[in-house]
C-alpha cells in the first residue's frame, strides 16, 4: 500500500517579516511542527519541527516501533532549503519506508528523500526532483521522478524499479541545477510514457521528447 499524505496540521506560523527577491512559494516563517499522519492501520507519522523559522528536524515512526527515528532536515534534503506547508508531501509505503517530496521556495528546485523505518535500511536522496508542485508537471500517482544532465528518471515508489529517458545528445546538457528551467520546462510522466519539453542548449528551440515505458 502507498498512501500520499499532505500536511495534516501545523501548530502555528508567523510572518517572516522580510522582503527580497521573488520566490517560488511563500516563505512565511514556520512557527511549529508540521505533522503528516495516517492513523489506520499502522499509525504512520512523520513530523517536521522548526527552528528559527526554518525546517530543522524530521522524526518518523509507526505502530510497531518503540521510539521515533530522527534526522536533521538539512541532512535529508539540503541545508539551504526553505520548505512551505503547501509544497511538501509524504508518500508512506506501509511500514517499510517513506518518501518526502518537496519544492524549495527559493530556487523552485525539487527534492526527494527516502527514509526507512529500519535503522539499517538504505536512505536515498535526489536533489533534482521533478515534483507535482510545479504546475506544468504531471506525474502519475505511485511514481517519483528526477533528472540529471543526460536523463529523466522515473521510479516506482513501491518496488524501486527505475526507468529512464535520454534528454541529451552526445554531450550532457549545460545548466546549473538551481536554474534548470532554462533547459527543462516540464514533464508528463505515467507508468506507460515519459514526456519532457527541453532545450538542448539555452539558445535552441524547445523540443518535445517522449518514450514509451513499461514497469515489470
Amino acid at each position: 500500500m502507498i498512501a500520499v499524505v499532505s500536511l495534516v496540521y501545523t501548530n502555528s506560523s508567523c510572518s517572516s517579516g522580510s522582503s527580497g527577491p521573488a520566490t517560488y512559494c511563500d516563505t512565511t516563517c514556520i512557527g511549529d511542527t508540521m505533522k503528516f499522519e495516517l492513523k489506520e492501520p499502522n499509525n504512520l507519522r512523520a513530523y517536521i519541527s522548526a527552528r528559527n523559522c526554518k525546517a530543522d528536524t524530521i522524526m518518523w515512526t509507526n505502530r510497531y516501533l518503540n521510539n521515533w527515528l530522527k534526522l536533521d532536515f538539512g541532512e535529508v534534503v539540503s541545508p539551504d532549503v526553505r520548505v512551505n506547508k503547501d509544497n511538501i508531501t509524504i508518500h508512506f509505503v506501509d511500514t517499510s519506508f517513506l518518501w518526502i517530496e518537496l519544492k524549495d521556495c527559493i530556487t523552485g528546485r525539487g527534492y526527494l528523500s527516502k527514509l526507512s523505518y529500519n535503522t539499517k535500511g538504505k536512505r536515498s536522496r535526489y536533489t533534482s526532483g521533478l515534483t507535482r508542485f510545479d504546475k506544468k508537471n504531471v506525474i502519475e500517482d505511485g511514481l517519483i521522478a528526477y533528472f540529471d544532465k543526460v536523463f529523466v528518471y522515473v521510479q516506482n515508489i513501491k518496488t524501486g524499479e527505475e526507468l529512464k529517458m535520454k534528454i541529451a545528445t552526445q554531450t550532457a546538457l549545460d545548466f546549473e541545477y538551481d536554474h534548470f528551467r532554462d533547459i527543462l520546462d516540464s514533464v508528463n510522466i505515467t507508468s506507460k510514457r515519459i514526456y519532457a519539453k527541453v532545450k538542448r542548449t539555452p539558445e535552441s528551440e524547445w523540443i518535445d521528447i517522449e518514450k514509451a515505458i513499461s514497469f515489470k
